[in-house]
This record gives structure tokens, sequence and C-alpha cells, in this order.
């Protein structure tokens, strides 16, 4: 096995896409020691940059005879290899990551970043790695640029953390912390990897080394932008959103919009609220769902909505999407998440719990895109709709299919019963109104269609009788009595319900439909056994769409370009005269029979993101 790890100049921006110019790399080959080949560092360098690129590609050679290749984070490893070495893996299976391993055996680890991995797991503190910061911070060598280095551990806000001046530490020190790392990457795929393979993960491992390289090529393509329109609306919603802030402060006087506490003030002194929410820690709540039908003045109502939902579309979305597309070319480049991964600049991790893709600067699946609920004030114009931004290759067409009712249908493939039988006698079959149906037929209940899902996703979620209350807008006994109905019409979802908290509580596990496991959510204070239905709901979902890409993937034509793939949707755009066809290669992909019920997704099409028009079904 061949192990590798790049050291850097500092990374702006999306590294998948912008890669930074590595300055050496650390290169380990089986059992034998790490070699760092430093290069680009100020001092303490022991090789030409002509010597480096030498000794990586001679390395690199054995790939090429089959001897599998390491690395910890291999997104940001295999883009380096290809911007600035022109090499690319022949075989993703050849192409190991410890991301996967850490996740696939510990999904809820605190970190999977690789120093913190490696002393959890393998007992090896991180000496060196306190070493080169301890040198960057005495040393400052940016000093004479006015940027001081800062302990990123101390100050996240920090601007100048330490670890992005690696480069600027001494070659041989640096050295130190490389070679660690290749060594800590290595030990940890010798403990990971075979765990993986013995709990029969295999297939979920290589799912996502199959994934890999075709969510990068996404990411270097990136997504184009209608910058020339997006800058003309971001100007014209600025507009209108002074004019809804100056009828607020006509009516209520001046205050700070963005603090709750006093637009809760201002509403008072106004006598405008009839009768207070409160929240859970007893302030008076000004969320819209608790002033509907609660404030004397709707026009005050309809444009505290309405600028609410517009400072998330400028600020959130349309001002940074039109400051990153300036910078590439008019252009977007999410960066995807596979599994749960590093902590980021805010502290955060990456990617989800249940092995659904996520996507980060920036993130393209919770732009504002429903707004029926919306009321528009008189003489303010529509809602800006992000999506209507987002366009297909010159002389393409977006093409979008959603799994329909994917949730739902491995929830049957799992319960087994009349829900399932439903969906084989009619794949189109809407399964809230069919579980409608069931709850009237057996038990007499006449419930709407959306408390049937509510509550349906309720249970699926594992929320108590007092969340699903909540969510159902009922009292605690109503909301009760209504998951017990639907228990009552479809007895095998609680016992599938039921089996997976005992499972939990015994110590045991469920798995995914793509062969991952979850054992119960570690917790000191309380039993979470219930959230491994969602997980196995959840998490056969992220495995399914995974696959599908996949698949879709091995049928297309290279004209058939994958632009996102966003909770349950998948994304592409093709040429005009080949859509038809595209949208057909991508069907086939969706709708493979994958479980025990069959699947159907549903095809739109149109000239960007929000203006696509659905398709009837084939």
């Amino acid at each position: 096995m061949l192990t590798i790890d790049f050291e850097t100049e500092g990374i702006d921006g999306n590294p998948v896409y912008n890669p930074p110019r590595p300055v050496g790399v650390s290169i380990k080959l089986g059992d034998a020691p790490s070699k760092y080949w430093a290069w680009g560092h100020p001092t303490g360098n022991n090789c030409t940059p002509a010597e480096g690129r030498a000794a990586l590609l001679s390395a690199l050679e054995h790939v090429a005879r089959g001897v599998p290749l390491l690395a910890h984070n291999s997104p940001f490893e295999a883009s380096i290899l290809r911007q600035f070495y022109g090499w690319e893996c022949p075989d993703p299976l050849l192409f190991h990551d410890t991301q996967y391993s850490l996740f696939l055996t510990d999904p809820y680890a605190f970190s999977f970043s690789l120093k913190p991995s490696a002393e959890r797991i393998l007992g090896l503190p991180p000496d060196e790695r306190d070493e080169v910061r301890d040198w960057l911070l005495a040393h400052q060598p940016m000093k004479h640029k006015g940027i001081t280095i800062v302990d990123s551990k101390t100050e996240t806000e920090a601007r100048h953390p330490w670890g992005r001046y690696i480069c600027l530490a001494p070659g041989d020190l640096v050295g130190k912390y490389a070679e660690g790392d290749t060594d800590r990457t290595y030990l940890l795929h010798q403990k990971c990897y075979p765990q993986v393979v013995e709990s029969g993960q295999l297939a979920a491992y290589q799912r996502e080394q199959r994934l890999m390289p075709i969510l990068c090529e996404s990411t270097r393509r990136g997504v184009r932008l209608d910058m020339g329109r997006l800058e003309q609306d971001i100007e014209r919603y600025r507009a209108a959103q002074k004019v809804s802030d100056d009828y607020i402060f006509s009516r209520l006087g001046e205050f700070d919009l963005a603090k709750d506490a006093e637009l809760a003030a201002a509403l008072d002194r106004a006598g405008q609220v009839t009768e207070w929410v409160l929240t859970p820690t007893g302030r008076r709540s000004v969320s819209r769902k608790n002033l509907v039908g609660r404030v004397r003045d709707p026009e005050i109502l309809a444009h505290l909505a309405y600028r609410g939902v517009l400072e998330t579309c400028l600020g959130t979305f349309a001002a940074p999407w039109l400051g990153q597309a300036r910078r590439e070319c008019g252009r977007l480049h999410p960066q995807w998440n596979q599994v749960r991964g590093d902590r980021g600049a805010d502290g955060d991790l990456s990617g989800t719990r249940t092995g659904r893709m996520s996507c980060r600067a920036p993130n393209l699946q919770n732009p504002p895109n429903d707004f029926e609920e919306l009321v528009v004030p008189a003489g303010q114009p529509p809602m800006m709709h992000m999506r209507s931004y987002l366009l297909p290759e010159e002389g393409m067409i977006w093409l979008k299919r959603d799994f329909s009712a994917q949730e739902m249908r491995i929830l049957a493939h799992y319960t087994e019963g009349a829900l399932a039988q439903a969906f084989r006698n009619d794949p189109s079959t809407d399964p809230h109104e069919a579980v409608k149906v069931i709850i009237k037929e057996k038990g007499g209940v006449d419930l709407s269609r959306k408390f049937v899902k509510i509550t349906g996703f309720g249970i699926m979620y594992g929320r108590g009788v007092p969340n699903l209350s909540a969510a159902l807008g009922v009292d605690v006994e109503r909301g009760k009595a209504t998951r017990d109905a639907y228990y009552a019409a479809l007895p095998e979802v609680r016992e599938l319900s039921n089996e997976t908290r005992q499972r939990g509580r015994r110590g045991g596990f469920i798995t995914t439909w793509g062969g991952r496991r979850y054992f119960r959510e570690p917790n000191e204070e309380r039993d979470l056994s219930y959230k491994l239905l969602n997980y196995l709901i959840q998490g056969s979902a992220a495995d399914q769409t995974k696959q599908a890409i996949i698949d879709w993937h091995a049928l297309r034509k290279p004209t058939d370009l994958l632009i996102a793939a966003v909770h349950d949707e998948l994304n592409i755009c093709a040429p005009a005269e080949e859509t038809d066809a595209a949208m057909y290669r991508l069907q086939t992909a969706m709708d493979w029979p994958r479980f025990d019920v069959p699947f159907q997704s549903e095809g739109y099409r149109g000239p960007n993101w929000a203006d696509i028009v659905k398709e009837k079904a084939k």
C-alpha cells in the first residue's frame, strides 16, 4: 500500500476545484518508514521541486501495477495529484480513504480529523503538530505583512489560524508533522479497514470509493450562475426590503429588526398583538406561526414575513453566490460531502450521520423555494427564487428527477405490510393517501392527508407524542390518538419501530439497505435507541441515492453532466437534442429495482433549476 500526504500553501476556497500548491509530500510505501520530500518551505528543504516530483511519480507507478493508494481525505489529495502532476487513479477502488472507514466504524464520532482520530483509536498524541504550531506562534512569519498567526484551537473565529501557514515553517520541522500524518493514516487503515470488512460493510466502503471521482468532477465543473440577472435583482430586492422596513417602522417605530426581543417590544408597545404565545423559556414568540391571527394589522405581519425571507435570500444566498461567481468566472463550485468529515473553520462537522450527502461553499441544499404560504405585501415584487439563477451548461437543458416517496417506500420495504402491497398493486400510489384510506377502513378514523403525512414522518424521525402533537398543532391527547390510529392501521410500523429500539437496547445494530451498521447512539443520560428507525430509513435512502449516481454515471453519455444531488433528487444537464435519451438514462438508474417494493422517480426539465416543468409519467 502507498500512503501519501501533501503539505500545501494555505487553502483558498474549495480545494477540490482550486487545490493549493504543494510545498512537500510525505510518502510511505507499505510498512517502510515515511519520508517527507520538502521543496517549498522557506528553510529546511531536502529536495528540489523536480526531485520531489520524480520521487512522487516513481512511487505512484506502484499504483499503476495494482498497489492500493491511501490518504486521509482522498478528494483533497486527488485534486492536487490531478492539478499539479497530471495524475489520476486508474481505478477508484484502488484509492482508499480513512475517512470512509472511520465513518463506517463509528458514525457518531466527535471528530473524523486525522490526528484526533489517531489519538482516540490508536493512542497516538499529536506531538509533531504541537511543535509546528508552537514554532509558528513564536516566530510569526507573516508579521511583516501585518498578519498575526493565532492558535485556532482557542480562537476559532480568527482569520489566520496557524494551520493555514504550515508551509512557512521549516521543512525539516514540518517533515516530522507530515511523516506522522502518513504513519497515522496507514495505522488507522490497518486498524479500521479490517473492521469494515469483518462487519460486512465492504460494499458500503466501495460505494464511497466509486462515488468520490464523480462528485469531484462535478465540483470542478461547477454550476453556471446567471450573474447579470442576479446583480440586478439584488438591487431590486434590497429596495423592496427597505420598503417593507419603512412600513414596519411607520407602524411600530424604529428598532433593530434583527433582534426578536426588540420586535416583540415594538409590537407590544403598539398594541398590535392580541395574545402572546410564549417560548419554552418564557419569552414572547415572534415566529410567524405564532403571530398569525394574533396581529391586528395583517399588513405588518405580511411585511415582517416578507422581509424576513428576503433577508435570508439576500444575505445567505444571493450576495455570497454573486461574490463567489465573480471570483470563479461566473460559476459556483460546491464542495460535496459524502460522509461525515472534518470540522471546518466554523467548528462544525461536515456531512451527516445518516450518510446523506451534503454540500457547502455554497450550500445548494436549502435555498428557500417554497413560498406558497408567504403573503406578498401589496406593491412588492414576488419573492426571489434562488434556484432560478442556477443554469445548465450553454446549449443544454436542466433535467431533474426526484424519488417519489423515497422514505415511505423504504419504510414499506422493511415493514412488509399493507403499504408495501399498495405499492406493488400500483407503483404510483400516494402513500399518505393510501394510509389515510387504511386508517379509515380499519379504525373508522377520518384523518386529513396532512395529519397522516406528519404522523408517518414523525414516527420515522422518532418523535415522541409531545413533539408529534406540536408538529400537528394539537394537544397531547389528540396527538397520541392520531399516532395510535396510524399504528392500528399499520401495526407492522409499530413492530418495526419496537424492533429497532429493542436492538439498540440489547447492544445490537440495524443494517441499512447499502450494508452500513448503526448501533445505538451513545448517550450517558438518555436512551437514544428510538433514533435507529430513522437511521434505517434515512441511511437506506442515502445508500440508494449514492448508488443511483454511480449507476447513472455508468449509463450516461459524456454529455450528460451531474450538477447537484439534493436530498431525494438528482440534477443533471444534457444537450437540447439529447434530453429525452438523457432523461431515460437518469430514470433507469433511479428506478432500478433495489428494494422489495417498486420505486418511481418524477422527471422535470427546463431552462434553470426553478423554471422546470414536470413531465408525464412514462
